[in-house]
């Protein structure tokens, strides 16, 4: 079965890529697809309704069943910013803000914070979507613990990536999609009973 990924976020798609490596699903993109229409308004309050709006409408628009993502940023000291709009800083930056600027604002904004250890957390979403109106949830949460000074060179297109550390003491550019804390962490078996429950993989 072919499984359309909605997303251009080159971080997601070679995270993406490693998850199915080993899964008798043939992903695309929406770049190889050739996809041109404009992406659709995430007006979302909650990761959830974000994901679900993504994955219905690159399924209507192309008729493939479509995995959608969408997630938020939460920083406990800064009282729960940039939330839900994590690249726009809860509304504070523009759509199109780099890579760059976006880990000079994390900058700006995290230096008022007096303590030594930071912790915060991805609240996500995954949802996957049917030609014929099915859909299926992933729900979860990841706490995180964040370093002051981002890393450089960061994941192009997931800068939240450089600033992100795991708790035995490693950067998470240092641990690869196949390492066991990166897989306990990410929620890859939640993931894989996502694929499950939509039928794309043998029980």
């Amino acid at each position: 079965m072919k499984l359309l990924i909605a997303t251009t976020n080159k971080g997601k798609i070679e995270m993406f890529k490693s998850i199915f490596r080993r899964k008798a699903i043939y992903i695309v993109f929406l770049n190889q697809i050739g996809f041109k229409g404009e992406p659709p308004a995430e007006n979302g309050k909650t990761p959830e309704e974000n994901a679900l709006i993504k994955a219905r409408y690159y399924c209507q628009k192309t008729g493939l069943p479509t995995l959608a993502d969408d997630s938020g940023f939460c920083i406990d000291a800064l009282n729960g910013e940039p939330g839900v709009m994590a690249r726009r800083w809860g509304g504070e930056l523009p759509d199109k803000i780099s890579d760059e600027d976006w880990l000079t604002h994390y900058e700006n904004r995290i230096r008022r914070v007096r303590r030594k250890k930071i912790t915060g957390s991805f609240p996500f979403s995954r949802a996957i979507a049917f030609p014929d109106g099915r859909t299926f949830v992933q729900n979860d949460k990841i706490e995180i613990l964040l370093s002051k000074t981002p890393r450089r060179p960061f994941q192009a297109g997931f800068p939240v990536s450089s600033v992100h550390v795991f708790p035995d003491g490693r950067h998470s550019l240092d641990v690869s999609h196949d390492d066991p804390v990166w897989r306990q962490h990410w929620k890859k078996e939640g993931f894989f009973d996502l694929l499950k429950r939509a039928g794309l993989v043998a029980e």
